[in-house]
């Protein structure tokens, strides 16, 4: 697999992994023990799965296009981000609120330490499905793209411009060079 496939296979790795580590706060952690290194792994991740879609989604974009692909790519972004958030918050609130319904005397914070925990492992198996959609649709696009590299090529050298006496394509040549010649010599008006 090559292109921006491993590069979002190990962010999606990360941001699990970093997930993972954060289902381990506690009540009474502090930010270096329980936050800094989980913290550090998800920036990475992020960071890598965010350059992996934005080149993926401007890879074979012709030029005039880049723009409203970029603008896609992001809005894709903002959106997948705000539902994530929509989600794991709703499962945090829910298994937060749910530890304080089955026991009163169950302490505020340390029931929204068990709803953070919950929608932290929700995070992974989204972060571990990520991984597995970067692998299998990176790997398909890649067996398209080999599998049509030889007919643009084909056609690209059938279609090239016929070039003049200097050997530049016809599109640059100076006009007098391309124009054909119209009439003998010696019938030219003096």
């Amino acid at each position: 697999m090559s292109g921006p496939g491993p590069v979002a296979l190990a962010g999606m790795v990360l941001l699990a992994g970093s997930c993972l580590l954060l289902t381990r706060v506690s009540v009474d952690g502090s930010f270096l023990d329980d936050l800094l290194v989980p913290l550090a792994l998800f920036g990475a991740g992020l960071g890598a799965t965010f350059v992996a879609s934005q080149i993926a989604g401007l890879a074979g974009v012709a030029e005039e296009e880049s723009g409203l692909a970029a603008g896609l790519v992001d809005s894709s972004f903002n959106i997948g981000s705000a539902l994530g958030i929509a989600v794991l918050s709703t499962v945090a609130l829910s298994r937060t609120e749910d530890a304080l319904a089955t026991d009163q005397a169950t302490a505020p914070s340390l029931a929204m330490t068990e709803g953070f925990q919950s929608a932290f492992l929700v995070a992974v198996a989204i972060a571990v499905l990520g991984g597995l959609l970067a692998l299998l649709l990176f790997r398909r696009r890649q067996e398209a793209e080999d599998g049509v590299i030889e007919a643009p090529l084909a056609l690209e050298v059938a279609t090239a411009p016929p070039c003049g006496s200097r050997g530049l394509p016809a599109s640059i040549m100076p006009i007098a060079e391309v124009a054909p010649e119209s009439e003998p010599s010696s019938n030219r008006a003096p």
